[in-house]
């Protein structure tokens, strides 16, 4: 499947683009790891609920943090069984525009400018390949993506990264994005 030209809208302006889409589709076993996945995180959210509510009464420091801690943990689990719910109807995509790198996914928006990106490269975790982009300074709009950036680099290496094996024409994406780092011309011709 190759890339579709299109527009994206960013900040409330339409650009021309290189759309790339990202799915699970034909991935064996990925709907049943997403089942699985909700399942634990309803459970543990569940658990720390329970454990909330069956806490003694007992109001010394120690039981104090203890509802503290199951509080955060509920409200963690049931966070991310949320964002797991919204991804699975939220349409991913990343799109190659003048400016940068622009994707949308569940977790928001995010465009990294071409002037940021300081080093490209290609890893492969867990069977799954990935294009790893490093960068200078922070992307443009989600925040959410600028909180996960140092553990990003601290666990990947990279700032951020693009499951290549997820996304339709993968090497046509790895290709365009160097040939736009080598050549900043050729970012006109995006779209």
């Amino acid at each position: 499947m190759t890339p579709e030209h299109g527009e994206v809208e960013i900040e409330g302006v339409r650009h021309p683009a290189l759309i790339f889409r990202v799915s699970t589709e034909g991935v064996p076993g990925a709907r049943l790891g997403q089942i699985v996945t909700s399942v634990v995180l309803l459970v543990l959210g569940l658990v720390s609920i329970i454990f909330l509510v069956t806490a003694g009464p007992r109001t010394d420091v120690v039981a104090m943090v203890g509802r503290v801690v199951w509080i955060v943990g509920a409200v963690f689990f049931f966070g991310l069984l949320v964002v797991l719910v919204i991804s699975w109807r939220t349409s991913t995509s990343v799109a190659l525009v003048a400016d940068g790198i622009y994707s949308k996914t569940a977790l928001g928006q995010l465009l990294i400018t071409w002037a940021t990106i300081t080093a490209t490269g290609e890893r492969t975790f867990g069977g799954v390949r990935y294009f790893g982009v490093r960068t200078s300074s922070p992307p443009r709009l989600s925040r959410v993506a600028r909180l996960f950036r140092p553990m990003n680099r601290k666990v990947g290496g990279w700032d951020y990264s693009y499951a290549l094996s997820l996304m339709n024409d993968a090497d046509e994406f790895k290709r365009v994005v160097e040939r736009c780092l080598q050549d900043p011309s050729e970012r006109s011709r995006i779209g």
